[in-house]
């Protein structure tokens, strides 16, 4: 709400009355309907590297740490890039 209010109050008078109120809130409902999604990912980003770990923890302990070493690489390189 602080958000749409912050955007309402930056608009100008001209584009103000141009612009009819339902449209403007429909603009502005786009807008933070995108930060809405984005932070639905949040969690995900989050967990994403500890549930990583804890398999390749568990696929060392089945095929051995030299095996896992290769795709750990790989994997540490994406998230750099």
């Amino acid at each position: 709400m602080s958000a749409m209010y912050q955007k309402t109050i930056k608009l100008s008078m001209k584009s103000m009355t141009e612009t009819s109120s339902g449209k403007l809130i429909s603009l502005i409902n786009g807008d933070l309907f995108g930060i809405e999604i984005g932070m639905s990912f949040a969690p995900l980003v989050v967990a994403a590297p500890l549930v990583n770990l804890v398999a390749y923890v568990f696929i060392a302990s089945k095929i051995g740490i030299l095996s896992t070493l290769i795709p750990f690489g790989c994997w540490i390189i994406i998230i750099m890039i």
